[in-house]
């Protein structure tokens, strides 16, 4: 019994072959590339001295950019408290949380 249209194992047979071509050539072509290993590492190295957080931290909580962005948010909380008396609930609990932080 056949199954399906009658040009379906010809398709299916083509991109069986173009699959297993274009495998190996990716493979030579991305040795060839521009950018070498040395060159990847320093613009890892760059970004790790931006202000970014180290996710991989076992306390993200302590890392500074975190601690830094926490408390950009605190004062904004703040400051919509202040000038729209809006989120003043928030902003205190906020300013608690982050004092309580601190102090361990």
């Amino acid at each position: 019994m056949k199954f399906g249209k009658p040009g379906t194992g010809q398709l299916g047979c083509a991109a069986a072959i173009g699959a297993v071509l274009a495998l190996p050539a990716g493979f030579v072509l991305g040795r060839h590339s521009p950018q070498t290993s040395a060159e990847w590492h320093k613009g890892v190295i760059s970004t790790r001295s931006e202000k970014m957080p180290n996710f991989f931290s076992p306390n993200l909580l302590s890392d500074p950019a975190v601690r830094d962005q926490h408390r950009k948010i605190v004062e904004g909380l703040e400051r919509a408290c202040v000038q729209q008396r809006l989120y003043c609930e928030e902003a205190a609990s906020a300013r608690r949380w982050l004092d309580n932080r601190d102090k361990r």
